[in-house]
């Protein structure tokens, strides 16, 4: 072998090796990656169909000539002639499910436009983001019953209340227990009608850790969020990535809203009314409880996987 050829083959190996993987994909976002394709392409995959047909056949021919009682030289003769085909024919087609090449092909598209931005403190509102670090996941829904368990509704309304004894209080602790314990009894009323689903987290593995949380679809899981908790508890071993959408900056970083002036009267009615009043009074509490922390960013995942090698 030349040398030339051999240095070629030696770069071949290794772009070969560097390539020996597969993505594990936890979750998948279907809807959202079919919008974004049918944006690059005219419609984005659905299956794919391959046919193969193979055909067979054998012809036969014989022929024959005849006199009608006169000299042949007189051209009283006449011929005559058959022809027989038999054949056969098979077909076989395979259809593909398309749905992990979309994800795949997604991939490709963003990467080639340059438009996935890596450096996650610099992401803007809006801009399409990878992340890689250490996986964490919340199952709420299994825990939706248990806030109904008396001794649960206990230990956690003891949690939320001042454990100074009533004798040595003031008037005005007295007063602030009787608030707490109001409100105690109000979270343990709201938190069992309030929506509960899966939640992921994650801790970044840059120089400079960050802590992203999104919601997850239990449909779009590759795994019941339920075997992920029975099985690896909160945090899943090994790295992760997510690719998804940045939609929240972490509360810290956001700009300071006081001085904007705002006209009442472009606030909707319904805002002003007592059920958007009491709305606006209870959002923050439900994102307290069961929403996203005030250190993390959000973002809106589209695929979660890990590189298999």
């Amino acid at each position: 072998m030349s040398k030339g050829k051999k240095e070629k083959s030696t770069e071949e190996n290794s772009e070969n090796s560097e390539r020996d993987f597969v993505l594990d994909f936890l979750y998948h976002d279907s809807q959202r990656v079919g919008s974004f394709l049918s944006q690059f392409d005219p419609g984005f995959l659905k299956s794919v169909t391959r046919s193969e047909e193979a055909r067979q056949s054998e012809v036969e021919r014989a022929g024959r000539s005849f006199a009608l009682g006169a000299p042949k030289v007189l051209g009283g003769g006449n011929e005559s002639s058959e022809e027989a085909s038999s054949g056969s024919s098979s077909s076989a087609q395979r259809v593909f499910d398309a749905y992990w090449m979309n994800a795949r092909r997604l991939l490709n598209h963003l990467e080639e436009r340059s438009m996935i931005q890596r450096d996650f403190e610099d992401a803007a509102i809006g801009q399409i983001v990878l992340i890689k670090g250490y996986l964490n996941i919340i199952d709420l829904v299994m825990f939706k019953e248990v806030w109904k368990i008396q001794s649960v509704q206990k230990k956690i309304k003891a949690g939320l209340m001042p454990s100074q004894p009533t004798s040595l209080m003031t008037s005005a602790q007295k007063a602030a227990q009787k608030e707490a314990r109001e409100n105690a009894e109000m979270f343990m009323d709201m938190v069992q009608i309030m929506p509960h689903s899966v939640h992921a987290s994650m801790v970044t593995t840059s120089e400079m850790p960050q802590m992203v949380w999104c919601s997850l679809r239990e449909e779009y899981l590759v795994t019941s969020a339920s075997d992920l908790v029975l099985a690896h508890g909160k945090t899943l071993p090994g790295e992760w990535s997510i690719l998804g959408i940045m939609n929240a900056h972490p509360e810290y970083l956001t700009p300071d809203m006081d001085n904007v002036v705002s006209d009442d009267g472009l606030t909707p009615g319904l805002m002003t009314s007592i059920v958007g009043q009491v709305s606006q009074m209870l959002s923050p509490m439900v994102r307290l409880a069961l929403g996203r922390p005030a250190a993390a960013s959000s973002i809106t995942p589209l695929l979660i996987f890990r590189e298999v090698r």
